[in-house]
């Protein structure tokens, strides 16, 4: 049964994640603003394509300290 769990939020994620990446895009390049990353730099990407990159970055790190978050907390309830 986690197998099955496992697989549909991979499929769900795999589809979901590129899917707001490119509604996020599409956004930025109709509203025709600056970039809201702070980093991005004239000689870079795009406006859009710099605030889309941050977007994923951002995403990332959310997984990535959700993982650690469950690592402790898989390894607290396996001591006790």
């Amino acid at each position: 049964m986690g197998l099955g769990i496992y697989q549909t939020l991979f499929a769900l994620g795999g589809g979901f994640g590129p899917a707001m990446a490119a509604t996020f895009l599409a956004a930025r390049q109709g509203a025709e603003t600056g970039a809201i990353n702070p980093f991005f730099t004239a000689n870079s990407a795009p406006p859009p394509y710099s605030d889309a990159l941050l977007l994923l970055t951002a995403a990332a790190l959310v997984s990535f300290v959700a993982t650690f978050g469950l690592k402790d907390s898989a390894a607290k309830g396996n001591k006790g």
